[in-house]
């Protein structure tokens, strides 16, 4: 290597740059003896930064014909070559720069750069990993490589980079960023207590950026460590109460964990501060429901139809809100309207099904509930329905048997199945069978009053008018409003 390619030092190459510039520094007095040869390199550089590109390349390419072990013109070139977009060029020229002398950093970066601008990334990677083993001080071009391999899905060998500039001396602002980035990564690796120690630390580097905040609660959430998942978004809200993410986090997680009031207060704010977004009127719908609130269910549902939304799901819950109010003809409407949208689930044509049931259409209630058994041959609670639907009418008994015998291999300890066995062998007038399974029903169900006027009725037709009566009075019990009763009761 001649003493002019020692002499000069080029600049750092800065990561952002997408292919980074090289320019020169001033030339220390003892490379005057290089005479001619410095005299073109002085000059290219000169034409170089007044941006005059194709002349600067001729008098770099006159120097390296006085000297042509000059490795730090070949970079030079290459990266002019770089600028002009000619990449295969500027390609063979760091290579010949990194042949001469290969501790030349700034040709390593530079080949890094235009190896992923050329979409190889393994290149890239590989080329910034020489320029780190020469220069581990050097956080910029760390930083960079650190950043490909994450996009590159490389995350331990980027976890392992980051965690080595995390040692170096630099300021707490941007140690504050990379250990976000790290706690990021480790929570990627499902390292997650490393995560929350990151995360941790950024904080206490940069206690206002609410980033790595939200970072450590969601890593809380998915430790299932939701007490402390909530202490620190509501930390976050404390700082700015307006975040609509963590809003919506809040209102979701007390909607998981049965905190419905809490989460409806979270989904309110989110109501003000999003009023035209239809998906909060409809989760906030559905917390009502599960409140068994249907009324007020409703009432939100509708001001999302307000906003003339297109929804399978609003239309659904509309459907089940109106049912529950004994709405069966809107419930009916919301529910075919979802269907129409395309919504497919047996859940839709099971409470279809239900409506039409309750509003006493038999056939279009058979019709649905088949289509829903179609739809998922595993759906107990439809074979059940449709069973005792079709006992209470007093039809189609052995296919009802049937029914309800497949729904009890499905759900072998559901009382309700077994009430619906017993109450078909009432109906096909074998009371003896029918007390059996109704008593099984009530030892799963002690508390339902529909089971033990059942079991009383089946006695009564045993003649068994003591224990009928008996049965009764719990079911009135558990059941005081129910005129049917109280004149069983009174008639016995």
């Amino acid at each position: 290597m001649s003493s002019l390619g020692a002499a000069v030092e080029g600049r750092k190459v800065s990561p952002s740059d997408p292919i980074p510039n090289d320019s020169t520094q001033e030339v220390p007095s003892s490379a005057l003896v290089q005479g001619e040869a410095y005299s073109h390199f002085l000059k290219a550089s000169l034409l170089e930064k007044q941006g005059q590109l194709d002349e600067a390349i001729v008098e770099y390419n006159k120097a390296l014909e006085i000297d042509p072990d000059i490795a730090l013109i070949y970079q030079k070139l290459g990266a002019l070559q770089l600028k002009k977009q000619n990449f295969e060029q500027g390609v063979e020229l760091l290579e010949k720069a990194i042949k001469i002398d290969d501790s030349l950093i700034d040709s390593y970066v530079l080949l890094g750069s235009v190896y992923y601008t050329l979409k190889k990334p393994e290149l890239a990677i590989e080329q910034y990993r020489k320029a780190v083993d020469l220069d581990p001080e050097d956080t910029n071009t760390s930083l960079t490589l650190a950043e490909m391999l994450v996009r590159e899905k490389q995350i331990p060998e980027a976890i392992q980079v980051y965690e080595k500039i995390v040692e170096a001396d630099i300021s707490t602002s941007i140690l504050g960023v990379i250990w976000f980035k790290l706690g990021l990564l480790y929570s990627r690796e499902e390292a997650f207590k490393k995560a929350i120690g990151a995360f941790k630390k950024s904080i206490e580097m940069r206690p206002k950026w609410l980033e790595p905040r939200l970072g450590l609660a969601i890593t809380y959430e998915v430790m299932e460590d939701k007490p402390a998942a909530i202490l620190e978004y509501e930390s976050i809200l404390k700082m700015n109460p307006l975040n609509i993410n963590v809003n919506r986090r809040l209102a979701k997680l007390f909607q998981v964990e049965e905190e419905y009031e809490k989460s409806i207060r979270y989904y309110d704010i989110l109501l003000d501060l999003e009023p035209e977004n239809p998906t909060n009127y409809i989760a906030l719908g559905y917390v009502y429901l599960q409140l068994e609130k249907p009324l007020d269910s409703i009432q939100v549902l509708e001001k999302a139809r307000y906003l003339k939304v297109v929804s399978i799901e609003l239309n659904y819950l509309l459907g089940i809100a109106y049912g529950e109010t004994e709405q069966y003809e809107k419930a009916i409407e919301s529910l075919e309207e979802s269907i129409t949208l395309g919504g497919e689930g047996d859940y839709i044509y099971f409470q279809l099904a239900a409506a039409y049931e309750r509003l006493g259409k038999i056939d279009e209630a058979e019709l649905f509930f088949k289509k829903t058994i179609e739809l998922n041959p595993t759906n107990a609670a439809a074979y059940n329905y449709l069973a005792y639907m079709y006992s209470e009418n007093g039809i189609n008994l052995e296919e009802s048997l049937q029914l309800v015998t497949r729904a009890l291999e499905l759900e072998p300890e559901n009382g309700a199945y077994f009430d619906t066995l017993g109450w078909t062998y009432f109906k096909m007038q074998d009371y003896a069978k029918a007390i059996k399974y109704l008593k099984k029903a009530i030892k799963i169900l002690p508390d339902d009053p529909v089971i033990h006027e059942h079991l009383g009725d089946a006695y009564k037709a045993k003649k068994m008018r003591r224990k009928a009566l008996s049965e009764w009075k719990k079911a009135f019990k558990l059941d005081p409003e129910n005129k049917t009763l109280q004149a069983k009761i009174a008639s016995r």
